[in-house]
This record gives structure tokens, C-alpha cells and sequence, in this order.
């Protein structure tokens, strides 16, 4: 932060800490530091000070001290000992010619290589200190004054990861340091040695393939909300597991793949080159309904919109098309990916591709928003050259790909789909002047007329009469849905629902429906809208469990052989 931008990140936990908060150096209070800085793990820093008011408040230790090639104090066992009433006493083999650089590595360290967890054990016995970086003994301190106090944990501006933060007490912590392997890891996540990030790429970009909580440590109190009797909210995932979560899918084995984007308002070119996108997957090991563990499944990504688990691989929606990653060896990082169809343009404004999911009919089917595409099949043919946005699909395999139907809309944002493959979708900015959104029920084939864009679809005929219009919802900015395909096991009077997410009105609502489907019409029977779920802070990304909106929909059928895809039998 600041001027240390470019600097060694560095923290530290502070023990035997007494006076007041601020006394040394305006923030910390008099204490002996346990330095966690790259590079110098271990270091033992005197932290004496003084109050407002000038009284002293005295620290000190006996020290092992010797004196590197620079003169610097350096703990070196067996010397005599000094006594030290400020300054830093290094750890043993801290680097003669350490530097005060991001990602600084010594030829000697002990700690783990950034991205990797380290372990910090300090013991404090009596008036002696001795401190433990990955089982290794790095520091040693004698006639410590004071000999108690606070501990507290330091942080000077540089993110950390802490999965454990424990106090036991002497003698009875006796697990072994297990270090990481000597191969690394095989993974999609870039480097972390000595990483370079970009200007304005958030510090949480940055962060371990791994991270696992400890038993017992928990999500936290959930946001306040309001919903039916007999249901509860929880905080699945900590913060820090997940930055900016958007699109998911549980798999077979209920782990949750979620697209996690950099949260930044970028460019196209600006996404595309820093690739900050990331699949995450998260488990729930003991099975107490919080995730305590995520991995980087997949990164490399511009900004991931959802993940559909099928046939043992995962399919992501994320510009410029659908990818397919795939994990060979079960060790929760995806070793092979393949971009199965591209040619969608966006611009970085959310109307671009959205999905994949899996149709009753074993096909993928996806959005885009009306930003331009030019597909291809895999053999290079050409599917459709346009502005349109709409529904696609494709064969798992990436093969036989097909403009489903067309919406002359913004921004469709999800699907759902009925055991007998009706579609359903919500879709935002469905008209412009004056500005609505919609929840609809999309037929196959169908072409959603918009007077304003007739001219992107010139080249499309029509046939049939034209469907009812769509209802107005108004602003209120959908961004998901699904139906809820357990509802009579779990709650009787919410079967034949559908959920959806609304971002502006922050809840997730639901309505009972009655569906009468035929290739020209599509009539929905759709009582007032009621809210499942209704938060007075925060704004639902897509519900993993969703309810029902629908409304009436609107579109005409196009006459066959046109690059619109039948309905499917």
C-alpha cells in the first residue's frame, strides 16, 4: 500500500504487548515482534516506546548475537549474549544480501515460496522466546522484559493469508511441519514466485492454489434477510475463499464451481491481457454446510459467467466462448482446457456469454448478449455472422453448434430449464425506451422482436403470427434462475416454482406456474410476484437453489432453413 508497493510484504504478530495502542510507531503497542516479512520470517524485533506523554515503556531480551558481513545483528547460537533494548535481531540465515523487494527470496529461507502456506510457531516459555518457521528452529531470545502481555497479529498493509491462528498451551502442540512436495503442484494457476501485478489488478488476484480452513473456523453470521418459515441462511463461504463469485454449478459429488472474477471496472483489453479470471472449487469436508476448502480449478480466464459440470469435465462460460477444462488425476486443478466455440464479441459491460447448461435434451446451451459473433463449427463452417443476441447450444464434445433462437434483446443472463426441455430465461434491458427487463418462457426457433433492432435481423424471414408481447417488470435487473427441481421433498407448497435473483430490488423471488406450450404460443399463467427471499444489503449473484417469475413471452417462429435452430425432438 502506498510506498510499499514495490516492498518486501511484511506483517508480523506481536507478543508479551502492553501500554497503549499507537505507543510505538503511532499503531502497535510496546511489545517483541515475531517478523513476518519475505525473507526474514523469524526476525525478532524490540519494540520499546513511549506514551503521549513521554513516560517510558522499556522492552528488552538477551540475545545470542552475532554480526553478518554487513555488521547486522544475526542470531548465532553459542555467542554471548547481549543485551538488546530496541532493533531487529535476525534470524539465522537470513540473506546478507536481502533486499527490501516484492517477492524477495533468500538463497537459505525456510518459509514457504509465496503462495504456499507457512507455518510460524512461537514459544513462549518463562522469559525465553524461541521461534519456529516450518519446524525449523530460527530465532532464539533470553530474559525477555516484559515476560507476558497481549499478543496480537500485526498487519502493515500487505495482504496475508491466515488459516490458523492458534494458542496452546506448553508441551501439548505436537504436530509434525509436513513441507509441500518437491514437485510443485500441477496446475493452470500462473507462477507466484516473484509476481508482477499490473496497475490496478487487486491484491486478492494474488493468492494460494489452496487455501483450507482449519475445524471449528466458520463463515460467520449470515446477512440479514427475510424468509419463508423453515428455512435458514447461512454463510456458505468465508471471505478471502471467493472475491467476486458469479455463475456456479455443484457437481455429483457436491463440490461448487464458481466463476470468480477480478472485480474490476477494465476494458476489454485490459481483461484480455491480464487474465485475472479464475475458476474456484469449493468443498465442504466435514459436511457441516460451510465450505472450508477452495482450490484454483482452473485461471487464465477474463470474466468467467458460469460453470456446468457434465461427463466428468467442467464447461465455463467466459469471453471470448465456452471452455471445457478437464482434471485428469482427481487432484481438484484442471490439466487440460480447450476453448470448444468462440467468436463472441463483449465489451465488458456484462452483456456477453452466460452459462453453459446442461439441457434435458444432453445438449449445453448458453447466452450472449448483443454485442456481435461470428461462429464457427469446429471445422471452420460458419454458423452465424451477426449483431443478435440469444440462446446457443452445442453437443458436449463442442460439435454441431447451433443459434437456438434469437431475442433482439440486451442481455439474456440465465436459463432454466423444465423435466420436458421448455426453456426459461430471464433477460436484462428486454426493451429500452421506456427501460424494462423480463423472465420469459423462450421458444425454440423463435426470433423476439424489438422495433428498434429489426434491422440486425433483416436477413431472418418471418412466418406466423407474432406472440403476445412480454410484461414490463421494470429496472429490476435478473440475474439468474432455476427451477427448483427438489421442491416436493422439501417443501410441498413450493413445487411447480421457479426462482430468480434480482439485483436491484436485492432478493430472490418466486411465482407459481401453469404452462400451456405449442410451436406458435407460449401462455403463462403468472400470479403476483412473491419474495423468497429479501436482503436489505446486498444484491444475490444467481440463486444455486432457485424460485418462479414468469410472465407471458413474445417472439415468431422464422421459416425453416433459415441458420436458426428448430426445436429440438
Amino acid at each position: 500500500m502506498g510506498s510499499r508497493t514495490k516492498r518486501s510484504r511484511d506483517n508480523g504478530i506481536l507478543v508479551h504487548c502492553f501500554g497503549p495502542i499507537g505507543a510505538q510507531g503511532g499503531s502497535w503497542m510496546a511489545s517483541i515482534e515475531a517478523q513476518i516479512i519475505e525473507g526474514g520470517v523469524g526476525d525478532i524485533l524490540v519494540l520499546s516506546a513511549r506514551t503521549a506523554d513521554g513516560i517510558p515503556l522499556p522492552v528488552s531480551i538477551s540475545a545470542e548475537l552475532g554480526r553478518d558481513r554487513d555488521k547486522e545483528a544475526i542470531w548465532t547460537p553459542g555467542a554471548p549474549r547481549v543485551t538488546m533494548t530496541g532493533g531487529r535481531l535476525n534470524w539465522q540465515h537470513r540473506d546478507v544480501d536481502w533486499k527490501d523487494n516484492l517477492g524477495y527470496r533468500g538463497r537459505a529461507d525456510v518459509e514457504s515460496p509465496f503462495g504456499e502456506w507457512t507455518r510460524l510457531e512461537i514459544i513462549a516459555k518463562g522469559d525465553t522466546l524461541e521461534y519456529y518457521t516450518n519446524g525449523v528452529l530460527v530465532n532464539r531470545a533470553f530474559e525477555c522484559k516484559p515476560s507476558g502481555g497481549r499478543i496480537l497479529l500485526q498487519t502493515e498493509a500487505a495482504e496475508m493469508f491466515v488459516r490458523r491462528y492458534e494458542l496452546h498451551p506448553l508441551g501439548t502442540f505436537t504436530e509434525k511441519w509436513t513441507p509441500a512436495p518437491a514437485a510443485p503442484k500441477k496446475t493452470t494457476a500462473a507462477p507466484v514466485a516473484e509476481p508482477v501485478r499490473a496497475k490496478g489488478v487487486p491484491a486478492y488476484v494474488a493468492r494460494p492454489v489452496e487455501m483450507t480452513l482449519a475445524k471449528g473456523q466458520g463463515a460467520g453470521a449470515a446477512p440479514a434477510a427475510k424468509l419463508p418459515a423453515g428455512f435458514e441462511l447461512i454463510n456458505a463461504v468465508p471471505a478471502g475463499m471467493v472475491a467476486h463469485p458469479t455463475l456456479g454449478c455443484v457437481d455429483a459429488q457436491g463440490r461448487l464451481f464458481v466463476g470468480d472474477s477480478p472485480g474490476v471496472a477494465w476494458g476489454v483489453g485490459q481483461h484480455e491481457k491480464e487474465q485475472a479470471g479464475r475458476i474456484v472449487m469449493l468443498e465442504d469436508r466435514d459436511g457441516d454446510g460451510v465450505f472450508d476448502r477452495s482450490t484454483v480449478f482452473a485461471d487464465r480466464l477474463t470474466v468467467p459467467k458460469g460453470a456446468c459440470w457434465a461427463n466428468g469435465a467442467l464447461y465455463v462460460a467466459s469471453p471470448p466462448g465456452i471452455w471445457k477444462f478437464t482434471d485428469a488425476n482427481s487432484d481438484g486443478v484442471a490439466e487440460k482446457r480447450e476453448l470448444l466455440v468462440g467468436g463472441f464479441q463483449w465489451s465488458a459491460n456484462g452483456a456477453d456469454v452466460h452459462g453453459p447448461w446442461l439441457h434435458p435434451d444432453g445438449r449445453l446451451y448458453w447466452t450472449h448478449g448483443r454485442k456481435g459473433h461470428e461462429v464457427k463449427q469446429q471445422d471452420g463452417t460458419l454458423v452465424h455472422k451477426g449483431l443478435a443476441s440469444g440462446v446457443w447450444s452445442m453437443r458436449l464434445d463442442g460439435s454441431d453448434v447451433r443459434w437456438q433462437l434469437a431475442h433482439l434483446r440486451d442481455n439474456p443472463t440465465g436459463l432454466a430449464f423444465a423435466p420436458t426441455g421448455e426453456i426459461f430465461g430471464t433477460c436484462n434491458l428486454y426493451n429500452g425506451v421506456p427501460r424494462h427487463d423480463t423472465i420469459g418462457q423462450w421458444q425454440l426457433g423463435g426470433i423476439y422482436t424489438r422495433p428498434d433492432w429489426l434491422q440486425i435481423v433483416a436477413d431472418q424471414l418471418r412466418t406466423h403470427e407474432k406472440m403476445p408481447l412480454v410484461a414490463n417488470l421494470g429496472h429490476i435487473v435478473p440475474s439468474g434462475c432455476a427451477l427448483w427441481s427438489r421442491a416436493n421433498e422439501l417443501a410441498p407448497t413450493l413445487a411447480a416454482s421457479l426462482k430468480i435473483s434480482t439485483s436491484w430490488s436485492r432478493s430472490i423471488t418466486r411465482r407459481r406456474s401453469s404452462v400451456l406450450n405449442s410451436r406458435r404460443k407460449a401462455l403463462v399463467t403468472a400470479p403476483p410476484n412473491t419474495n423468497f427471499l429479501a436482503s436489505p444489503r446486498r444484491a444475490p449473484t444467481s440463486p444455486m437453489l432457485s424460485k418462479l417469475r414468469t410472465v407471458r413471452s413474445s417472439c415468431w417462429i422464422p421459416a425453416p432453413g433459415i441458420p436458426i435452430a428448430p426445436p429440438l425432438c
